[in-house]
């Protein structure tokens, strides 16, 4: 038998010279992919890193212009002009030349735009969010401090609801609409304006939506 295949391949040395050839190309095919897929990997990954430093550069740059302009003056409507700092800001940087952006930051497609502007927005959003319950006293955080400078002796519940007035949480919120523009002071009464009927009748569909209650 050995010998049968011995002849068999010196009778066919041009066949086995082509199946070695056919597996080192199969090899080299197979590598050839793997680096590819490593390429588009990485490629991706940096992609996605520039979005990210991108817009956390640009979110950084107009937190500091936002805290600057505060220094010097309190805007009436901060909600607004929170906003309005943000959106120039991303704007203003969306504007400059590649040139003097640094290859980390750089974006190049629409896609990566899209991307690096829906982040951006929703770490705006968050922060806006958020800066509204520093804004005015929040009533959680009123009654936890009230309860905390009480200490071990802990706080009478009569002290705590004569501690919190509507001086403290229902007026501030009541300029906090009008300033706002979502409602108006007539003749001692409180009236919603088109903007505010609009602002509860998307809450209250929101509520809807998920099952809640109309009450806040």
């Amino acid at each position: 038998l050995r010998l049968v295949l011995r002849l068999g391949h010196q009778s066919n040395p041009t066949l086995c010279g082509t199946s070695g050839k056919g597996r080192h190309r199969a090899t080299e095919t197979r590598t050839l992919k793997g680096k590819e897929a490593a390429d588009s990997c990485r490629r991706s990954i940096t992609l996605t890193m520039n979005v990210l430093f991108f817009a956390a550069v640009i979110f950084v740059f107009a937190f500091c212009l936002h805290v600057f302009i505060w220094k010097v003056r309190l805007p009436r409507r901060q909600t607004d002009a929170l906003l309005l700092i943000f959106g120039s800001v991303f704007i203003f940087g969306l504007a400059v030349p590649r040139s003097f952006i640094p290859p980390c930051m750089a974006l190049i497609s629409f896609t990566e735009y899209l991307r690096c502007g829906l982040f951006y927005a929703a770490v705006v959003l968050a922060y806006v969010i958020s800066y509204s319950a520093l804004e005015a006293d929040s009533p959680t955080l009123l009654i936890t401090l009230k309860i905390a400078q009480a200490g071990a002796l802990g706080l009478l519940k009569e002290d705590l609801f004569r501690s919190l007035g509507d001086d403290r949480l229902l007026l501030p919120r009541l300029e906090d609409l009008i300033r706002d523009g979502l409602a108006v002071s007539e003749n001692g009464n409180y009236i919603l304006t088109g903007k505010g009927a609009l602002f509860v009748k998307i809450f209250i569909l929101f509520r809807k939506i998920l099952g809640a209650q109309k009450g806040g």
